[in-house]
């Protein structure tokens, strides 16, 4: 853990219940005409897009909509934001969705001021990716400076509780670059390449926890897995400091707390099911905010790096990867930092959390061992969370898993996630990630996950 430490967060935050009913009016502070970004057709937020649309006409403001994305956005979908939001002289860019539709308002608020094509955002190829992660010339880093290209104002919405995009300065874009470093034979590498620079926070975060009504149990669980790990892999981090352990443990304890209700709120009815379910929304929003809060200062480590690749090479969901991923990377880090794992645990109070109906413990959440043992117990409840997101995902591989699959699976997340490697707490080899991936995809074709 870092002994010093340095935090910024420009980004203002609304939290609350009933806080999107006051969106239009913080927009109308940012100005006049602004883009909406959200799911390509048929998108399943369109009643709330026509809900503030007609607000904003009360008001007098006016909006148009890029409704594009399914996934993590590409070259192609932010340059044909920006040619929409150039178009129709916006003073604002609001994203409402998930993380993939707030990862892209960032980057084309961001983009757009500075003038640069969308092309500048992601490297050509390994040798370029190579010198952008080393931060040196031509990194994305130095091509945007802020001080030469303040980003248009953005407002993020979230309407899942997982990725924590609302309140950090990364975005993820899906890409593909140049494997080869000057051999005649060109191969393509698909990447997951993350851009990270303080103009990508947002101006304004807005939380409103009963958006998650509409939320699947699927996609419920999907958030719950991502938060979890971010949070996780944020404590443990090499750049852990003092306050992103508080964001870290604070979110880990919330989830903790809400599971034994997200178990059951479906199955509840009427009142009772409202007021389960509205207290669980809370605090898995307000969870996700502060995982993002905790990944903002201390980053991921290496099952978000993993997940990374697994995403590029195999296409799956990024939740989904993270739940695959998490509990192999959680036992192989928990052999060489057991007193970390347990300081979380204890932090966090985890296994202290009773059912809504009464103080019974529930299975997800048994009572903690004594200090100073294993802490093989905690971390097989928490892989218990992400095995259950992992089902509802329904992930699958559709190729044998071959050293060539391994190797294509390694080289993608070293080239997109060298710094989620490094700040792993256990020092990892490529001989180590090569392993990793495949107990991961073995795990996969267990009864427990299919």
């Amino acid at each position: 853990m870092a002994s010093s430490w340095q935090y910024a967060l420009p980004t203002r935050i609304v939290f609350g219940r009933g806080s999107f009913s006051r969106l239009a009016e913080e927009l109308a502070r940012l100005g006049r005409r602004g883009l909406i970004v959200s799911y390509q057709p048929p998108n399943p937020l369109e009643d709330l897009v026509d809900h503030l649309t007609r607000q904003l006409k009360v008001l007098g403001l006016e909006s148009t909509c890029f409704g594009g994305l399914s996934d993590e956005p590409d070259v192609l979908k932010i340059a044909e934001a920006m040619e929409r939001l150039r178009a129709f002289r916006a003073d604002w860019v609001l994203g409402l969705g998930g993380g993939s539709v707030l990862d892209t308002a960032k980057l084309i608020g961001w983009l757009t001021a500075s003038q640069k094509p969308a092309s500048a955002l992601v490297p050509q190829n390994i040798a370029e990716a190579k010198l952008r992660q080393q931060g040196r010339e031509r990194s994305g880093e130095e091509c945007f400076s802020p001080a030469k290209s303040p980003s248009l104002p953005v407002v993020a919405v979230p309407t899942t509780a997982g990725s924590g995009s609302e309140v950090t300065e990364v975005a993820v874009i899906r890409c593909s670059i140049t494997a080869s470093e000057g051999q005649d034979t060109e191969k393509q590498l698909p990447v997951k390449w993350t851009v990270s620079h303080p103009g990508l926070r947002p101006a304004l975060a807005v939380i409103d926890p009963s958006v998650l009504d509409r939320a699947s149990p699927e996609l419920l669980w999907r958030g719950v897995a991502d938060a979890l790990a971010q949070a996780i892999e944020a404590y443990l981090s090499r750049a852990a400091g003092d306050l992103t352990n508080l964001f870290a443990a604070e979110a880990v304890r919330l989830i903790g707390e809400s599971l034994p209700a997200l178990q059951t709120a479906r199955s509840g009815a009427g009142d009772q099911r409202a007021v389960v379910e509205n207290s669980v929304f809370e605090k898995l929003s307000l969870a996700a905010m502060l995982a993002g809060l905790a990944l903002n200062g201390a980053g991921v480590t290496v099952a978000h790096a993993m997940a990374h690749g697994l995403g590029a090479v195999l296409g799956w969901p990024h939740a989904a990867a993270v739940a695959v991923a998490s509990p192999v990377c959680l036992r192989w880090n928990a052999a060489a930092n057991a007193s970390r794992i347990l300081e979380l645990r204890d932090r966090a109070g985890w296994g202290h959390r009773a059912s809504s109906s009464g103080n019974r413990a529930t299975p997800a959440l048994k009572p903690p061992e004594p200090a100073g043992e294993s802490p093989e117990g905690f971390v097989e409840e928490i892989a218990g969370v992400w095995r259950q997101a992992a089902k509802l995902a329904c992930v699958e591989i559709a190729q044998p898993i071959t050293p060539e699959l391994i190797d294509r699976l390694v080289q993608s997340t070293e080239v997109s996630s060298v710094l989620g490697l490094r700040l792993n707490p256990r020092r990892v080899t490529r001989e180590n990630l090569a392993e990793l991936f495949r107990e991961v995809l073995t795990s996969v074709q267990s009864p427990d996950i299919t």
